[in-house]
This record gives C-alpha cells, structure tokens and sequence, in this order.
C-alpha cells in the first residue's frame, strides 16, 4: 500500500525542511566563540573553586547593579549565621 500526501502536509514538510537548512547555515556561520559560548552559569566546565569564585566576583556587583547587600555583608545577618545575635545589652545571646 502507497501512502498518498495532501498538498498540505507536503508543502508543511518543505517549510519545515527549508527552516532546519536555514538553521544549520546560520550555525556554520556563527563564530566559533558565538556558537560555543557558555548561556548559563552551570555550561562553565572548570575546577569547582574557579567557579565559586566567578559566581563570588558576580554577586560582588550586586551592591552596585541592585543596591543588594554582598555574600559577605549577609553572612553578618542573624537571619543567616544566628551566631552574630546581639541581645539588647549588645551581648551574644
């Protein structure tokens, strides 16, 4: 048995096939630095100290970017490290 086509599909399969041609040019035509680079934090593939110490460099602009307090500044936080509690006499609870 023979499958016929309607001109329909037919015509949706070119388009479709015509779209991935058009794809595949523009990737061949990205450099090789555009076409490798990293889209998110997690594609970087280094040692885990290089990495949390871009990902510290980045929260840095924080402060600057969002007026954000920095990793640092919140570690000082009670919320946080309970350890820096003041009670109301400035002691360590």
């Amino acid at each position: 048995e023979e499958e016929t086509m309607s001109v329909e599909d037919f015509a949706e399969m070119q388009r479709k096939k015509k779209k991935i041609i058009e794809l595949k040019a523009k990737i061949a035509s990205a450099s090789w630095l555009t076409k490798y680079a990293p889209r998110k934090f997690t594609d970087l593939i280094s040692d885990e100290r290089s990495n949390r110490e871009l990902l510290r460099w980045l929260k840095m602009w924080d402060k600057i970017v969002f007026n954000k307090k920095t990793p640092d500044q919140m570690m000082n936080h009670s919320i946080i490290n309970p350890s820096v509690m003041k009670a109301s006499n400035g002691q360590n609870r």
